[in-house]
């Protein structure tokens, strides 16, 4: 007996303020009533974590035909993202904020021009912060 059927278990990840219940019926309706997906047992979708930067979601399926499991899968993200571009749900986009403190007077940006370094901005000191009432 040869089965020429796989399952495929994959992720996808969506930007923060999203409505859960809504991603779950589109990923759902784009996963079912397929000649390339299983429709017995039906293709899942789970709320799998909430990452720092995303909520994550764990799709779950059979492939009809293991031969074709990269194309299918090329197939299922490419129109994962045109669905959730349709309806307006954001993919996460990581962003990170650097801060960096300086001493007291340090250059904030220095150039060199022909070997000489130039300051070209310094930073302002920072105000003294209020003594602790408790003290």
């Amino acid at each position: 007996m040869h089965f020429n059927y796989g399952r495929f278990n994959g992720g996808n990840s969506i930007g923060y303020g999203v409505d859960i219940a809504k991603v779950r019926e589109v990923l759902k309706n784009l996963l079912s009533n397929r000649d390339d997906i299983m429709s017995s047992p039906a293709p899942a979708v789970f709320l799998n974590n909430i990452s720092e930067s995303a909520v994550e979601f764990k799709i779950l399926f059979w492939e009809a035909d293991i031969s074709t499991t990269g194309e299918l899968k090329s197939r299922i993200l490419t129109e994962i993202y045109q669905a959730m571009a349709k309806e307006g749900i954001d993919l996460p986009s990581t962003q990170k904020d650097l801060y960096l403190h300086f001493p007291d007077g340090a250059p904030v940006f220095q150039s060199s021009n022909a070997g000489e370094d130039k300051q070209t901005s310094k930073r302002k000191p920072a105000k003294e912060s209020p003594p602790d009432q408790d003290q």
